[in-house]
């Protein structure tokens, strides 16, 4: 019932376009999702009052979207979730959740696509992806200066907290905000050009809770040639950089590659990255790191790489340098290998470690493997040795239906954290499904 009140606007404007969709509907198509993950921590010792901590959740997930043909090409889109959503990640967020889960609607909203002219909008919840990783209750136009360059503005209630990755309706949220967007229209699939800013304030009864800038920009001039930028600048409590990337990677000849890039993110998005086993409070952290790859990613290659990171909270620093080697179709040519080495400065221990893994892929199905084994000498003299082993499958029973479960063992001297999680979706409706593959995809940036 909380769900049916909080939208029971959306709803009723959504129940008005539905009979002209139905009219004049010429696709429809969604998807169902369920699934669930179990973690379990057992302690050396109770010397907390407890050795063991257990964390269970279930949780679905249903997607549809309806187009109408016509002119106005009307479009309807739902998306509804549960509260704590984890079938995109599963990190140390996951693993410490306190509240219980309820129902969401993470998009609830209609559209008026308008191909044909130079104005559409939107009205209900979507996101906003033009100026940034936001969402809003609310209603947006946009006007198309030409096929490529168009401009929007926005405004509503805002139900997305930044201590929070799920979504609730807030009455004394507002959140406004416009952007620009340009795409080249380019000569081929291996071109291409995307630049958009965004410019978003946030209100929380009448006082400015955030005003930012949003920069993305993705350049690609050649297949593995690209120039990826990522930017969150706060004007509120001072002006800085909240999170931001930086990324080049260069393809020179077909054998010889080099990457460049820099990160930094506030302490939010530091939790959110948090291996499980890292004790550590969160941070804001910066981190540089540059690679070089010899060799060919369709058949072999040797990537040497470094990295150098420091935390603001203690001014701990993270150093790391590695060599790893990928090969392809190893004795078959459905199954792929690496194996990698290297050595760190993990903020508090100087560690080694060696990780591989395995992977084989056919049509239908996909096994992997991934080994990791470190040694950790932490500065009081703490000696561990910790051992991370996952193995995860999926499946296509059919065009139409698909599933996906992983087991992690994480272990050490102190604790081991063992995770499961499975995943079982069901396509349906007019869309054409995701093409199968019959040999092992390359790896690296998608």
């Amino acid at each position: 019932m909380k769900l049916i009140k909080t939208f029971s606007p959306l709803l009723i404007f959504a129940a008005m376009m539905l009979p002209e969709q139905r009219t004049y509907a010429s696709k429809s198509y969604g998807r169902f999702s369920i699934g669930g993950f179990t973690a379990t921590e057992k302690f050396a010792s109770d010397n907390f009052g407890s050795n063991s901590n257990d964390e269970m959740v279930l949780s679905s997930r249903l997607f549809y979207k309806a187009t109408s043909s016509g002119d106005g090409a009307w479009e309807f889109v739902s998306d509804l979730r549960d509260k704590h959503d984890f079938f995109d990640k599963l990190d140390r967020e996951r693993l410490q959740l306190t509240d219980k889960n309820e129902f969401q609607a993470r998009q609830l909203s209609t559209r008026w696509a308008n191909p044909n002219g130079k104005v559409s909008a939107s009205l209900g919840r979507f996101p906003v992806a033009d100026v940034g990783a936001i969402y809003t209750d609310g209603l947006l136009a946009e006007y198309r200066w030409n096929p490529g360059f168009w401009s929007s503005l926005f405004g509503g209630k805002n139900p997305q907290s930044d201590s929070h990755s799920y979504l609730q309706f807030n009455p004394k949220a507002n959140i406004v905000g416009t952007g620009i967007t340009y795409q080249a229209k380019t000569g081929g699939w291996d071109k291409n050009f995307y630049l958009t800013h965004g410019l978003v304030s946030e209100t929380y009864e009448s006082e400015t809770d955030r005003n930012f800038l949003f920069h993305q920009m993705n350049l690609q001039w050649q297949e593995n040639s690209r120039i990826l930028s990522l930017l969150y600048v706060d004007f509120i409590p001072r002006t800085y950089v909240q999170n931001g990337s930086f990324i080049w990677q260069q393809q020179y000849t077909e054998n010889f590659a080099s990457e460049l890039g820099i990160l930094g993110m506030d302490s939010i998005q530091y939790y959110r990255h948090q291996g499980v086993r890292e004790t550590l409070p969160p941070s804001a952290y910066q981190e540089a790191q540059a690679k070089i790859s010899l060799g060919n990613p369709r058949a072999s290659k040797w990537t040497l790489a470094g990295l150098s990171g420091k935390r603001a909270y203690d001014q701990k620093d993270k150093t790391e340098a590695s060599l790893s080697y990928f090969q392809t179709q190893l004795l078959t040519r459905k199954v792929d290998a690496y194996l990698k080495i290297g050595g760190r400065k993990n903020f508090i221990s100087q560690d080694t470690f060696a990780r591989t893994g395995f992977g084989y892929f056919s049509r239908k199905w996909e096994y992997n493997l991934d080994i990791e084994y470190s040694s950790e000498k932490y500065n009081d003299g703490t000696l561990m040795h910790p051992l991370v082993t996952e193995f995860s499958i999926s499946n296509s029973l059919s065009r139409s239906l698909f599933w996906t479960g992983s087991v992690q063992r994480a272990a050490d001297e102190k604790v081991t954290i063992i995770t499961s999680f499975f995943k079982l979706s069901y396509r349906f409706g007019e869309a054409e499904g995701a093409p199968q593959r019959d040999t092992a995809p390359l790896w690296g940036p998608i």
